[in-house]
Order: C-alpha cells, then sequence, then structure tokens
C-alpha cells in the first residue's frame, strides 16, 4: 500500500480530518517529507502515519512517562489511533522539555534488566543485503561507487569485533532506533537495546559534529570505564549506519548524492578517531586491535 503523503494534499480534508477526530481546528497545516506539521495557538504537533499499530501501542506505554519525548494525543475516541482512507495515523504534542545531547545519551531508561544483543546476526543480514543492493545499483552513482566498498569493510569489521558478544546479556534502555537530532523526542523512533548502543552513539555524535575536538575524550572515557562493555561500544562505533541510512535517503527517496560527501571527505579523520578512542579505553582494559 503506497504511503498516503504519496498522494495527499493539504487543505480542507486535512482541516477536517483534524477538526473531527481532535475537536480543533488548525491554523497552520505544513506538508514535510514523512508527515505533517501542524499549529494550533502556540502548540506545534506532528501527525504521523503508522502501520504497526501494536509497535506505536507500546512506544506509546514506554514513552509516555519520560518527559522528553513528544505526547501521544487522544482523539474524540479515546484512542491514539485515527483512519483516513485506509490510514492510520497519531497525533504527537511537541514537548517544551528541553535536555542537551549529553543528557539525552547518558540518561538511561531501563526497560530490561536482561536483554540479549542481536547485532550480530542483525548486521550479516545487513551485509549481504547491502552487497547484493549494490551489485544492482553499481555504476549509476559514482559517489557510491567510489565508496561503498570502504563502508562495507567497515561494517565487516564491525561484524568481527562484535561475534565474541554474539550472545551477551545486557541492560535493555529504550534508545532511538534511526539516530537523527530531529528525531530524538520522536517516541515513534524508540526501540529497546543495550546501553553500550547509546554511549557509542554519542561518541559517533561526537565525530559527526567535530565536537570531539573540543571536549576532553580521555575524562568522558575515563568517567565511564566501568559502566560499558567497551568491546561493544567500539564494535557499535565501527559501524557505519550514519552512511548507510543516507545511502536509502539517496536512493529510495531522491536526496542528492552530495549529502554522502560529508562523511567520505572524513574517512582518515575518523581512522584517527578511532585509533584515538582504542587509545584511551586501552588504558584500563583489554580491547581488539583495530586494522584500517
Amino acid at each position: 500500500m503506497p504511503s498516503f503523503f504519496s498522494y495527499i494534499d493539504i487543505g480542507d480534508k486535512m482541516n477536517q480530518f483534524i477538526t473531527y477526530y481532535y475537536q480543533f481546528s488548525p491554523s497552520k497545516i505544513e506538508k514535510k517529507k514523512d508527515y505533517f506539521l501542524i499549529q494550533y495557538l502556540d502548540t506545534i504537533y506532528y501527525l504521523y502515519e503508522v502501520s504497526d499499530l501494536n509497535m506505536v501501542d507500546w512506544q506509546y506505554s514506554v514513552t509516555k512517562s519520560i518527559p522528553f519525548y513528544c505526547d501521544f494525543i487522544f482523539n474524540r475516541f479515546q484512542s491514539i489511533f485515527s483512519d483516513l482512507e485506509n490510514h492510520s495515523f497519531v497525533l504527537l504534542k511537541r514537548s517544551i522539555f528541553s535536555f542537551s545531547i549529553y543528557e539525552y545519551f547518558l540518561s538511561f531508561y531501563y526497560y530490561d534488566c536482561h536483554f540479549k544483543l542481536f547485532w550480530y546476526q542483525a548486521w550479516i543480514k545487513r551485509s549481504d543485503f547491502l552487497e547484493n543492493y549494490f551489485f544492482q545499483i553499481k555504476g549509476t552513482i559514482p559517489i557510491v561507487d567510489d565508496s561503498f566498498d570502504y563502508y562495507l569493510g567497515l561494517l565487516e569489521m564491525a561484524i568481527y569485533y562484535i561475534r565474541d558478544y554474539s550472545n551477551y546479556i545486557g541492560m535493555g534502555c529504550i534508545q532511538q532506533k534511526k539516530f537523527s537530532l530531529s528525531m530524538m523526542d520522536n517516541p515513534l523512533n524508540t526501540i529497546i537495546d543495550v546501553k553500550e548502543r547509546n554511549f557509542a552513539e554519542y561518541l559517533k555524535y561526537l565525530f559527526l559534529s567535530r565536537e570531539y575536538q573540543s571536549i576532553n575524550l580521555h575524562e568522558l572515557i575515563q568517567k565511564n570505564k566501568g559502566y560499558y562493555n567497551f568491546n561493544i561500544v567500539i564494535a557499535r562505533v565501527l559501524y557505519p549506519n550514519y552512511y548507510f541510512d543516507q545511502l536509502d535517503e539517496v536512493i529510495c527517496h531522491g536526496e542528492s548524492s552530495d549529502t554522502l560527501i560529508p562523511f567520505i571527505s572524513r574517512i582518515i579523520e575518523f581512522q584517527k578517531y578511532i585509533k584515538l578512542l582504542i587509545q584511551e579505553i586501552q588504558q584500563f582494559v583489554y580491547i581488539k586491535k583495530v586494522s584500517f
């Protein structure tokens, strides 16, 4: 079934939909790539189409008491789901809670004390899929032709790094499914994963934002040295989800391939960054070596 956003127009239909289900008349409706931004008085709402209602119901239940997540809005029928033309939607109210990136990544909301790490098999499957997919598109996007093998190699290195921990049991925490600064407060972007994921994604964020150049990495690592399995952390830092996620945007959503340049142009810098992290970690615990 095609996405509702592929053909819906902003107009009377959306106004009527909001008014009928939520009993207010929007002062502004703006169509974004995969949601509607709705304004009423001084309040901002986001309207998302959803398909897996059970997952969304779970996301509502686990995030409703966490202050920085957007609030799910119940409709006139006391449901978080509203239907239009055989499509289901949820309305989210923007949170006014302010938090820093550091607070977000290192403030944990535990869900399950016994959570099995699933990355090893998931990354193998993604590697196989990507290799086959690249074979089909090879020759169509020069910048992808020039960079794909490197990032597939990083993924393979991450798989090697995580192999010894394929049966690891860790602390389950509520986290982002897909890292995005614009989605950090979106409850539809939540999953349960081990706490090492958040710290690793924070370390990747520090690199991609260049903030690592202005903070004390030694102090950050030392402060957290007794809290994480650092072999798992490094495996996740190696995992180049940022590149493959952006590649999806280029291939599937028509974004310019130039959006890959900020990653590709910093390959050598990233290798130095990984080595710096390992140098800091090896001062207190043994971890595998990385060879680029």
